[in-house]
């Protein structure tokens, strides 16, 4: 009897694996959002990392500590934002 559960144990392990193995190395997580806006106010609140609190909805519910910015505010070669905890 612990033989036969012992078997159907290592087939269904060797069964998930090959289905695991089978599956594509790489995906892709989307989301999207519709804003009821003119895009050039939309794009000028997301860009800017300094009003990024106006519509984050996640900042009053987990604030971090302390968030320093970089000087350049907006833009292509605007960095990120650095938190600190």
């Amino acid at each position: 009897m612990l033989n036969i559960i012992l078997i159907t144990l290592a087939v269904i392990v060797i069964v998930l694996l090959v289905i695991v193995a089978l599956q594509p190395s790489n995906f892709r997580v989307a989301r999207s959002t519709t804003i009821s806006g003119p895009a050039p106010a939309v794009f000028a609140q997301v860009n800017d990392f300094h009003k990024w609190e106006a519509w984050n909805p996640w900042g009053k519910i987990d604030p971090p500590p302390g968030r320093t910015w970089a000087s350049t505010k907006a833009g292509a070669s605007a960095p990120t934002g650095l938190w600190h905890r």
